[in-house]
């Protein structure tokens, strides 16, 4: 039997027929995307006093999921009254096994989970110490140095009430995440997307231990030769500070 040629007529049908289903797959450059976890809307989930049970979690996960959600923030917050006894600590061991929970049925759910490294708003806590809390500068004898603010974390949630910490020292911010990592160091990693700083109200937070080394650092003068006209509340006593 003699052969044919690919490039005959029963020999480009074939060939034409083997490339139909290509041609017919070719993206549509003018389609709308596939929707995806990320670029669905998300929405933030607060926790009121943590008083949250696995039922009602997977409940809620699965109302949101079928609203077209792609996921979750979480961020504790104060309880509501009448359910005190409810109430769950947060980072305690069984606020991290509903938090475990939640992460497992948003995973089943193609849902994302996020939470805020913190309750309430700014970041603070009962194990942050006066020595790492927020401050604000004060002219004592002439110098700069640093004054208590004693503000607390505001509608903190159970196990979260405290001093703001000092939102500029890097050690401070390292002791306050102390107590997150020894909860999370058991954690499974894939169960919440990631962590975010809910808001950054740290008011009259102009202070740190670190600000004049710093200063002098990046500017190459020190700044507490300043410090008078840097905290007058009139013109005249910066004019005859600074010559201006």
């Amino acid at each position: 039997m003699p052969l044919r040629s690919p490039l005959q007529p029963a020999g480009l049908a074939a060939l034409f027929a083997l490339l139909a289903p290509v041609a017919a797959a070719a993206p549509d450059p003018t389609a709308w995307p596939p929707a995806t976890r990320e670029s669905r809307p998300w929405t933030r989930w607060w926790w009121p006093g943590s008083a949250v049970d696995p039922a009602n979690l997977t409940s809620q996960l699965e109302e949101l999921a079928a609203a077209g959600l792609g996921g979750v923030e979480i961020t504790p917050i104060y309880g509501a009254r009448g359910a005190e006894s409810r109430y769950v600590r947060f980072l305690s061991p069984s606020w991290m096994e509903l938090l475990a929970h939640t992460g497992r049925e948003a995973r089943r759910l193609g849902l994302g989970v996020d939470m805020a490294t913190g309750t309430g708003w700014p970041f603070g806590g009962p194990w942050v110490q006066p020595a790492d809390a927020r401050q604000k500068m004060v002219l004592q004898e002439g110098r700069l140095t640093g004054e208590p603010t004693r503000m607390q974390v505001k509608r903190a949630a159970p196990g979260g009430e405290g001093l703001v910490v000092d939102p500029y020292s890097a050690a401070a911010l390292g002791r306050y995440l102390a107590p997150f990592e020894r909860a999370f160091a058991a954690f499974p990693r894939d169960l919440v997307r990631g962590q975010f700083h809910d808001s950054f109200e740290y008011f009259n937070a102009s202070w740190t231990a670190r600000l004049p080394a710093v200063f002098r650092a990046r500017h190459g003068y020190d700044l507490q030769t300043y410090a008078t006209a840097l905290t007058a509340r009139d013109a005249a006593t910066v004019a005859r500070w600074t010559g201006r």
